[in-house]
């Protein structure tokens, strides 16, 4: 089964550096590693190889599930207990208390009585926040445009806000690397397909349906009834990674690779 990737983030800075620059405390948590020894921690930061995955998945912990992956806040963590190798974990999310699970990666560091704290998230038994999350501000949606993304085996996704996102390589003499690569990742409110020799550009509030094929073929569908066929390139800002957007427990990021369909709908500005 191909994976849906799947990120819970917040936009940047995390609140606890919000909390500084307000005077507010830091949450203190009690760890609890597998040793059984706890610890008492504050300011308590996060961090996970691969989070380039997730624009703007700063201070996260990451849960990988049979289906999708997660980029979890700190700031909105509430606890973790573990089982084996399962992590079960509550996050509050625009107020609504919501429980996941899977296999938690990342590493954790804080400040304690006993000095600097730092823990693998895999060595973590128990964490508990002894106060709930601060209020979540609300978070800017990029995209006034929602769309439906439809999946392998029926399944299907509501995304407000929903922007493509393609990751490319520079290999200019001014990156500054040899052979000279370097990664962008960008979001974009249009759609791009090859038609032809001609590179086609169509912003989402003129599209009806894409349909995507094998190796890279793709069926495009106007709201004016025109319908066109081509194909997805890694040139020409012709890229798809993945669609980002915000459901009702977070932001997201789904994978193209898991993508069959994409319907768009009314705007889901407010």
């Amino acid at each position: 089964m191909r994976s849906i990737l799947i990120a819970l983030v917040t936009v940047c800075a995390s609140m606890s550096t919000v909390s500084a620059q307000t005077g507010r405390p830091s949450r203190i948590a009690t760890v609890e590693d597998l040793a059984g020894v706890k610890t008492e921690v504050s300011e308590l930061r996060a961090s996970f190889d691969g989070r380039e995955k997730f624009p703007g998945a700063y201070n996260c912990l990451s849960l990988t599930t049979p289906d999708y992956e997660l980029a979890i806040p700190v700031d909105r963590l509430v606890s973790i207990t573990t089982s084996g190798n399962v992590a079960s974990i509550i996050v509050d999310w625009r107020g609504q208390r919501l429980t996941v699970s899977g296999i938690l990666k990342g590493s954790l560091t804080g400040t304690s009585d006993f000095g600097d704290f730092a823990l693998d998230a895999a060595k973590i038994k128990q964490l508990i926040f002894k106060s709930s999350p601060p209020r979540q501000s609300d978070t800017a949606i990029r995209s006034a445009q929602e769309g439906t993304v439809f999946l392998a085996a029926g399944r299907q996704i509501q995304l407000a806000g929903i922007q493509r996102h393609d990751r490319y390589s520079d290999y200019s003499p001014t990156a500054g690397f040899r052979p000279g690569a370097v990664v962008y990742m960008r979001h974009y409110d249009d759609f791009r397909f090859i038609r032809g020799e001609s590179l086609a550009t169509v912003q989402f509030t003129d599209l009806l349906r894409l349909e995507f094929e094998p190796e890279g073929s793709v069926t495009v569908n106007f709201k004016n009834g025109n319908r066109a066929t081509g194909k997805l390139s890694d040139s020409n800002d012709a890229g798809v990674d993945g669609w980002t957007g915000e459901i009702g427990s977070g932001l997201v990021f789904v994978s193209q690779e898991s993508v069959r369909a994409i319907a768009f709908g009314n705007t889901a500005a407010k």
